[in-house]
């Protein structure tokens, strides 16, 4: 009878999700951040439990080089706490992540983690004997490493921080300071794109065993399980899932070419990505293959849906505004003074932390920040293609004239990053590319209505040629402008043609006339000056656009084109 009790009790002691599968995960190049990343030869244990959801905990239990006092290393003892946490999430149906492999650096732990799970947790312990109790550490407001850190994720991870301290200070648990948050320090976590934390989960005295130890890992456990319910209680789609959404392109106005080259960079992309971004991308990339010619004098208002000529900055601005976001129309500069909708990201031609959606500009004389050398250009990153090249967006006159897709190229020099991206992650239920979330799609506001009107310097930096051009078409001062511009194109030359023909009939009638031939000859060259006085424009012109001058706009100065 004993025997037959001790196999029921055995047999409910077995959890329902007893079978549990395992595989290698290892670092893949093209993932964005790799290249920061110095310890890669290692692999990460993705642990799948039967009967799973679709959320994956990353756990990295740190590599520390002291030991506790029981003699036990730092090391070890993370590992230990980790495993603790694992089988409490296996346990609920959590896919787990460990990333405790001596072949990966924390950087590289931190890069799968962005790839294939959708929380990170560290474990670590610090060398100390004064038993401040438990912390939970992220970047909080404020930490320079934010400027680095995908938009909106530092508040996710202090609400994860959150329901892991109340959790811990609910059941009596010392926590530091009372509160227990702290700023984070942790290198790796600068890199996140999902929420990301690092736990103190003890000292040099702490036990690996016992109640106290059993009760800590469970309750951790329990409050980030807490956080991932909160999140699928406030959206549909729940958090992310271990494999990221394929984005879909199949929109109506993107051609075959833009279509195939959205469905190779998104690849790179990280699985939250702001709707936002790719929104913009998306619009911008809408205009490829659509006939749209690059002009400077005729570049339409960022307000017009069907825009027939864009420069490079009126190109960013419009896909802009037409995705919901009303920045105003630029010169290539004003995005560098724009400080209400731009930060300054990079400054020194180092990209390596771009994401898909921030703005680049370059010049292709060099990386100086005075007049000659400023920047003359403005593009879209767009992500980095299946050969890992980076990839823009741009309207330009290399190649075919217009919109087009191409290179980053060796002549950037900063990138900007919009402030006011949503927090709203993309998926393929909210792509609404289409329809302007902001304001009415064609809509024309009031600042591109009164052509006419006087302008102050700062104006003319903002509207360029606003004042000749509304919405791509001529207004009537521009078609007067035009009319004089041809009457005194065609005059001179004609009014010298004829002048000469006059002149040589009169001599071929005058009986006194002892040369003809000098008079033909004078006749001749009156003639070509007169044409090259009609050609001078087209040819002064065509030099400028050979030489690069053609690229200052009216309202730019030396370095502002585009």
């Amino acid at each position: 009878m004993k025997k037959i009790l001790y196999i029921l009790l055995l047999l409910i002691a077995i959890p329902v999700n007893a079978e549990v599968t395992s595989k290698q995960i290892t670092l893949d190049s093209t993932w964005t951040n790799t290249s920061k990343a110095t310890t890669t030869s290692g692999s990460a244990i993705l642990y799948t439990p039967s009967e799973k959801n679709n959320v994956t905990i990353a756990i990295n239990p740190y590599t520390q080089a002291f030991s506790l006092s029981s003699g036990t290393t730092a090391s070890q003892a993370n590992l230990t706490f980790a495993n603790a946490v694992r089988d409490n999430l296996l346990t609920e149906g959590y896919q787990v992540l460990m990333l405790n492999s001596a072949g990966l650096d924390d950087i590289a732990r931190m890069v799968i983690a962005n790839n294939t799970a959708d929380i990170y947790i560290g474990i670590e312990h610090e060398n100390s004997s004064e038993a401040k109790g438990m912390a939970c550490k992220y970047l909080k407001s404020g930490n320079a490493q934010l400027t680095n850190n995908t938009t909106g994720i530092n508040n996710k991870s202090k609400e994860l921080c959150s329901d892991i301290l109340t959790n811990l200070k609910s059941s009596g648990v010392t926590l530091e300071n009372q509160t227990g948050e702290r700023d984070a320090m942790n290198n790796e976590i600068k890199y996140s794109e999902i929420p990301a934390t690092s736990l103190i989960v003890g000292d040099n005295l702490s036990s690996l065993t016992g109640t106290t130890f059993a009760s800590n890992t469970t309750l951790i456990a329990n409050g980030i399980i807490n956080y991932t319910k909160e999140i699928e209680k406030d959206s549909s789609s729940g958090v992310n899932t271990q494999v990221k959404e394929e984005i879909k392109f199949d929109d109506a106005d993107l051609t075959d070419e833009a279509k195939k080259m959205l469905e190779d960079v998104s690849k790179s992309w990280p699985s939250n990505i702001s709707k936002g971004r790719v929104d913009v991308i998306k619009k911008g990339s809408s205009l490829i293959g659509k006939g749209v010619q690059y002009s400077m004098g005729l570049r339409a208002a960022p307000s017009n849906p069907n825009p027939k000529y864009l420069d490079c900055s009126g190109f960013v601005s419009w896909a802009f505004y037409q995705s919901g976001y009303d920045i105003g129309e630029k010169c290539t500069q004003n995005f560098l003074t724009d400080k209400a909708n731009f930060e300054v990201i990079v400054s020194d031609g180092n990209f390596s932390n771009i994401e898909p959606g921030d703005i680049i500009l370059k010049n292709n004389k060099g990386c100086s920040t005075d007049n000659e050398h400023a920047p003359n250009h403005v593009l879209i990153y767009i992500g980095k293609d299946s050969q890992g090249q980076m990839k823009v967006i741009h309207s330009t006159t290399s190649g075919v004239s217009g919109p087009q897709f191409g290179n980053i190229g060796n002549d950037k020099q900063y990138a900007l990053r919009y402030k006011k991206w949503p927090d709203e992650a993309y998926s393929n239920s909210n792509s609404s590319s289409s329809s302007n979330s902001k304001m009415e799609n064609g809509s024309t506001s009031d600042k591109y209505k009164n052509i006419f009107a006087p302008l102050t310097t700062s104006e003319v930096d903002v509207h360029c040629d606003s004042i000749l051009y509304f919405d791509g078409e001529k207004t009537a001062l521009k078609k007067f402008l035009d009319i004089i511009y041809v009457i005194i194109k065609l005059s001179v030359p004609v009014i010298t043609i004829v002048l000469s023909i006059l002149e040589y009939s009169k001599s071929l009638l005058d009986p006194n006339n002892a040369d003809g031939k000098k008079v033909t000859k004078r006749l001749i060259t009156r003639i070509v000056i007169g044409i090259i006085i009609f050609l001078l424009p087209d040819i002064l012109e065509l030099l400028f656009h050979i030489f690069g001058l053609y690229d200052i706009s009216l309202c730019a100065g030396p370095g502002m084109a585009g």
